[in-house]
């Protein structure tokens, strides 16, 4: 009887993992579909140096495709001796972000703005961190980090600090991919190095960014987890992953979607196993006790965080004020599924909380009578194309991004590829839109890799899509959060990739 109970559980993990990879794989067609139609991808908003870059890249993928010793050079080069070119690039694009950041650093709008004058005068009006109180770890975060490296407040150094966390989150994510598979860290140098050189908001210090080295953290600490054999190393990894995971929720709440998506994962296949390997000395170490460390350590590291905002006096924050997660449901259900200014004025005329709430429920319901079922599918569909088809993942989208003009000589000719009014940022747009579009066809194609760790980051991105469909979102910058799984799942499934558009070449000669 629990021979055939183990084969009945062990089916029902075959078919979720088959319905994982189906809703997934049509999914990011979908996304990848939206992604290839952007406006970006138009080649006549582009310039006269942008085309002959990209006939340049074309021809070298038709003379790799068809010179031998060409392709074998490039091999070399670039695997051979890969322990010398993946590290040599690397430190390019290192170089590479602080001309981006020096040339280009500015004042930015909207929320980032906001949290840079409280930084400054404290004093202001705290109606906005009353009414968006998930802002205040970033806030606290940014004035640790400005004390810590002993930095002035300026536009300049906040940009370091953006620069920093994203950076530091590329470090864990080679250091995940090296847990899990040393011999692909020279490929997920490259990936991150294209990924880097096509990411300027390094220059906006605000959460997209700043949550980056705590997503990567989660993302690390849980490979370490499930792939060390150490006993010891394993629960500093647990304590470790607590602590990342408690920063990724007071940051964006939204960001923990790889850890529900491994509890997911790992307990359906947990549940595949017999009672007699679930409760063995070794599920007990290996599974059980890192769970106990992982959900307490984050518990401490929430729980301390609202006990300091309570004690400091740093700014005030009146209680109450908040805006209830159900607001930002209806929210993103009109327009184009983002930030809509009547629907907050409106919301903050109500002075209670539950006044609000219920406010909020009204319009949500009312919305979707409205839309109808039908109505509802193609406003959905409408909205997933405004939170993922945007490869520059929202860049000058934000009222009030950048306000500063173009200006002269080599910060001028940077800035004319970023700036709302540079004359080259047609260029910028159709560089992002092929960078998120390949990696977008690189995990689509990327199927037949099923492992569990594969899997977790698929579930994780579904978490990530679906979370926006049904919150505020509207574009794409929303999506920042969730790059690691994208980029660590793009590396991880590249050969599989590969080979599968290899015989789909070879099938059409």
């Amino acid at each position: 009887m629990e021979y055939i109970d183990m084969i009945t559980k062990k089916h029902i993990f075959l078919t979720f993992n088959n319905l994982l990879i189906s809703a997934f794989t049509v999914w990011m067609t979908i996304v990848l579909v939206g992604a290839i139609r952007n406006d970006h991808f138009f080649i006549g908003n582009v310039s006269a140096l942008a085309i002959s870059l990209i006939i340049l890249l074309i021809l070298l993928i038709i003379v790799y495709l068809k010179v031998s010793k060409f392709r074998m050079v490039c091999k070399l080069l670039f695997v051979k001796y890969a322990y010398v070119a993946a590290p040599t690039l690397l430190v390019l694009i290192l170089l590479w972000q602080l001309l981006i950041l020096k040339q280009t650093y500015t004042k930015i709008g909207f929320d980032a703005g906001l949290i840079h004058n409280f930084l400054k005068n404290p004093h202001l009006s705290t109606s906005y961190l009353s009414t968006y109180p998930n802002n205040l770890f970033l806030l606290f975060f940014q004035k640790y980090l400005l004390n810590f490296f002993n930095m002035k407040l300026n536009w300049l150094n906040a940009g370091y600090l953006s620069l920093i966390c994203t950076d530091v989150s590329v470090v864990l994510n080679l250091l995940t991919v090296g847990v899990i598979n040393k011999r692909k860290i020279n490929l997920a140098i490259y990936i991150h190095c294209v990924f880097l050189f096509l990411f300027p908001m390094i220059i906006v210090p605000y959460s997209d960014t700043m949550v980056l080295p705590f997503v990567s953290a989660c993302l690390f600490a849980s490979s370490c987890v499930i792939y060390l054999k150490n006993e010891i190393v394993r629960i500093g990894a647990a304590i470790f992953l607590g602590g990342s995971l408690s920063g990724a929720y007071l940051m964006k709440p939204s960001s923990i979607t790889p850890i529900i998506a491994m509890m997911i994962v790992y307990g359906l296949y947990m549940c595949t196993l017999s009672r007699r390997e679930i409760f063995s000395r070794e599920m007990l170490e290996k599974a059980f006790l890192p769970i106990l460390f992982i959900f307490v350590f984050a518990g401490i590291g929430v729980v301390s965080f609202n006990h300091y905002t309570e004690e400091q006096n740093f700014v005030h924050v009146q209680k109450g004020m908040a805006l209830p997660p159900i607001h930002f449901i209806s929210m993103g259900m009109i327009g184009k599924g983002g930030y809509n200014q009547e629907d907050v004025r409106r919301t903050l005329s109500l002075k209670k909380p539950e006044a609000r709430r219920k406010y909020s429920k009204e319009v949500m319901n009312n919305r979707i009578k409205q839309m109808g079922p039908l109505g509802f599918v193609k406003f959905l569909l409408f909205k997933n194309y405004n939170n993922t088809s945007d490869g520059s993942f929202g860049w000058n989208v934000e009222g009030g991004f950048i306000t500063a003009p173009v200006g002269k000589g080599s910060r001028g000719f940077f800035q004319s590829f970023l700036y709302p009014t540079g004359k080259r940022l047609g260029d910028f747009y159709w560089f992002a839109q092929l960078g998120w579009s390949t990696i977008l066809i690189t995990i689509i194609l990327g199927y037949d890799n099923r492992t569990r760790y594969t899997q977790m980051l698929r579930l994780s991105i579904l978490g990530g899509l679906l979370f926006l469909l049904i919150f505020e979102g509207g574009r794409s910058r929303y999506l920042i959060q969730f790059l690691p799984m994208y980029l660590i799942l793009a590396i991880l499934v590249f050969d599989n990739a590969k080979e599968r558009l290899t015989r789909v070449a070879n099938g059409l000669r």
